[in-house]
């Protein structure tokens, strides 16, 4: 063997040598540092999207030797260590360039920081993080409308209510979202501000909420795009009445009455102020229509509400009509448009029938007395004295002919009797009174003796 034959030799075994304990030899014959010593993001760092989502862009890590050199063949793992997140593989090789991806999906809250290492085991065994990959999660879209305040709430008619309404929206994961635009809307004429309102950086919004006129429940809706509208409900209560400014008919028009009979149902007006409540002490006069005949008008006031379901304001009439065919009533209150009920009165054949209106004059030295007397049907029917109704004695009677009026031994007292004849009348306007003598008899504490009496139909 010649000399330069036995160098090269020994230049080639010490090459050899020199790739040994992980390292390599390069085209060249330069020895190659396989031992793993970083990684260095390429790319995926720092995006942002939806909880439980895949994030769009993959991540991509270099995996380096100590001296920056890339090193390939290299297992690592991908590990999610906040916010919950998920990977796809979990672990990849880095190829002949020293690159590793992988595939990231954040986790379901969008206020953990979502966080993920890249990970491996030198030849030691010892841990490794290679790298560190950081994301933002934000909310998903909103699946949620709850009702964060003012349910409930009570005021009064057009009165603005104590608390503010606040809704708040959710993703389907309970991530609060922002930037979502509700359109809110009330019924009962109320008022709301604003009308749409956009969620704050914690997904709420809140709202003032002025009830309409209406008593008792008022509702309140928020609207969402693809949700749900969720409704709150308030309470109206009665304001404290105010001027009066309308009045209507509320019950007892267009009815039917026998002549001289008192009408089945009474007439109703209701006399309202600006928000429709009834107005309490309100004088309403019940008099005939202009052009219509007489009856006995009558002032009444109008009532004090006493509950909820009490309207108040209301002024009732029932009385007698003494003419035949289509009465017409008109109720009136100073400053207001009158109104006017229709009722049709049928004939009778009894001129006289009616209630009546009676003050009994005792003899010298006794006080008067009140009654009331009823004619039915063309006979004296009872007599009301005192509270007391009694009815009338046998002999009492009732000439239709001549009008006249006869009551015999009539109780009026515990321990008395009083005998009445007189005369009924009636004048060209179906107006009937009456007048005659009284006797009365059986002493007692009031003196027996002649008096006077008269009447008015009512």
């Amino acid at each position: 063997m010649s000399r330069w034959s036995i160098i090269l030799e020994g230049v080639a075994v010490l090459l050899m040598a020199g790739c040994g304990g992980g390292d390599c030899c390069d085209g060249g014959g330069a020895a190659v540092d396989k031992a793993v010593a970083s990684g260095v993001v390429i790319d995926g760092n720092g995006q942002s999207a939806a909880v439980n989502t895949q994030l769009s862009k993959t991540l991509v890590v270099r995996i380096l030797n100590k001296a920056g050199n890339p090193v390939s063949g290299q297992v690592v793992n991908f590990k999610v260590v906040s916010g919950g997140g998920s990977v796809f593989a979990g672990a990849a090789t880095s190829d002949g360039d020293g690159l590793t991806r992988e595939r990231w999906t954040l986790g379901k809250s969008a206020e953990d920081p979502q966080e993920l290492e890249v990970r491996a085991v030198d030849a030691s065994g010892a841990p490794l993080v290679l790298a560190t990959f950081y994301a933002v999660a934000v909310a998903g879209a909103p699946a949620k409308i709850f009702n964060l305040s003012g349910h409930d709430q009570r005021a009064q008619q057009t009165q603005t209510l104590q608390l503010p309404i606040g809704f708040l929206i959710e993703d389907a994961f309970g991530n609060k979202v922002s930037k979502v635009s509700i359109a809110i809307s009330v019924d009962s004429g109320g008022t709301v501000l604003p009308t749409s309102a956009t969620t704050d950086s914690s997904g709420a919004v809140s709202v003032s909420w002025t009830l309409g006129p209406p008593l008792g429940t008022q509702t309140l809706t928020a609207a969402c795009a693809g949700l749900q509208p969720l409704s709150v409900l308030a309470y109206a209560d009665r304001a404290a009445p105010g001027a009066s400014v309308a009045m209507a008919k509320t019950a007892g028009d267009m009815q039917t009455v026998v002549q001289h009979a008192y009408l089945p149902a009474p007439l109703v007006v209701q006399v309202t102020d600006v928000l429709g409540n009834g107005v309490p002490s309100v004088q309403v006069t019940f008099r005939p229509a202009p052009g219509s005949p007489y009856f006995r008008s009558e002032t009444v006031a109008t009532s004090q509400s006493g509950n909820p379901q009490d309207v108040g304001g209301e002024a009732k009439w029932r009385g007698y009509l003494h003419t035949a065919g289509e009465q017409r009533i008109e109720a009136a209150v100073a400053g207001l448009d009158p109104v006017t009920f229709i009722v049709n009165v049928t004939p009778s054949a009894h001129r006289y029938d009616g209630r009546y209106s009676c003050t009994l004059y005792r003899p010298a030295g006794a006080t008067s007395q009140n009654l009331i007397l009823n004619i039915e049907n063309g006979s004296v029917s009872g007599v009301v004295d005192n509270g007391r109704t009694t009815p009338p004695p046998p002999k009492s009677s009732l000439d239709e002919s001549t009008g006249t009026l006869t009551i015999v031994e009539f109780k009026s007292r515990i321990d008395e009797e009083t005998n009445m004849v007189g005369t009924l009348s009636i004048d060209d306007l179906n107006r009937a009174t009456g007048s005659g003598a009284t006797v009365v008899t059986y002493g007692g504490p009031i003196p027996s003796g002649n008096g006077s009496w008269t009447c008015e139909r009512l």
